[in-house]
């Protein structure tokens, strides 16, 4: 089996923190509108805004779990292949965040993954700055994957010719997980479904020997996970404990305050804003508690 160098992280971390922090904030929202300011008008105001943005946060974390889970599927098929091939998932070279890079005697891959649903239609051009995806008549543009791939392949191969490698020339592959329809046109660069990558990659021609493998298999290991912890560095550290006990008290300490005097509405708006920064730093610590 190909030797998984690094994990995807940063999809799940930041499914967690949008969802979490959608939770938080429904719940905050609850507690404005039925106890804090329950016999208050701006208090119904405040609640359904509130809700609002909760629920939004968390339909938005449903997408990088959604690519989390594209993602997975992309590394059982690069699994599959002999132990001398490398995947590094989930990885940041200077600014650009690729998902899969593969190395091997065939040469050095990117690849960029997009999930979408198996009654999805994807119609683009390798040309074009947008794509469609067409699912029950509804149409959603997003960014071309193919323009995003290319330029983590150039980043990438600008990167290790830094690093003295000299001149690589990093291939572009564009995977469409989830059994959608892909009628894209893209003459350069292949856009595939998780059958069609195994089977191009079989096909490619050996142009790396193993040595130059290892080169760059250990420049591109102490690169950063999209997570930002080094894929062979040090452990990630962050004062949990005491983060949570501030934040509780702080906030504690707000509600109460709002308990006991009456105040107007705007200062009641200032004050919301306060309680939920201080619920978000309280979150930054359970977010970590829970992801890492």
């Amino acid at each position: 089996m190909a030797r998984i160098m690094s994990r995807q992280t940063g999809l799940k971390k930041a499914f967690w923190k949008r969802a979490i922090s959608g939770l938080i904030i429904v719940g905050t929202g609850i507690l404005i509108a039925f106890f804090i300011l329950k016999n208050h008008p701006i208090g119904i105001v405040i609640g359904l805004i509130m809700w609002g943005i909760g629920i939004t946060l968390i339909k938005s974390g449903g997408k990088f779990l959604l690519g989390a889970q594209g993602e997975k599927m992309v590394t059982e098929v690069l699994s599959k292949f002999p132990d001398d091939w490398h995947i590094f998932n989930d990885v940041i070279i200077k600014d650009s965040q690729i998902d899969h890079i593969v190395i091997c005697s065939k040469g050095v891959y990117t690849i960029e993954t997009k999930h979408y649903n198996c009654k999805s239609h994807i119609y683009g051009n390798a040309e074009h700055p947008k794509w469609v995806q067409i699912i029950y008549g509804h149409k959603t543009p997003f960014y071309n994957p193919v323009k995003q791939g290319n330029k983590h392949s150039l980043v990438l191969s600008k990167y290790l010719e830094e690093k003295g490698v000299g001149r690589i020339w990093v291939n572009t592959i564009v995977v469409i997980a989830g059994g959608a329809d892909i009628k894209v046109f893209s003459p350069k660069v292949p856009v595939v479904n998780l059958d069609g990558l195994e089977g191009f990659l079989i096909e490619q021609k050996d142009v790396l020997n193993s040595e130059e493998c290892t080169n760059i298999v250990n420049l591109i290991g102490g690169q950063p996970s999209r997570g930002g912890h080094p894929i062979q560095g040090t452990p990630y550290r962050v004062r949990i404990l005491f983060n949570i006990k501030k934040s509780m008290k702080v906030m504690g300490s707000i509600l109460r305050w709002i308990l006991r005097w009456r105040i107007g509405p705007a200062v009641i708006v200032i004050i919301i804003v306060v309680i939920v920064a201080v619920f978000l730093q309280c979150l930054k610590g359970i977010y970590h508690i829970i992801v890492k």
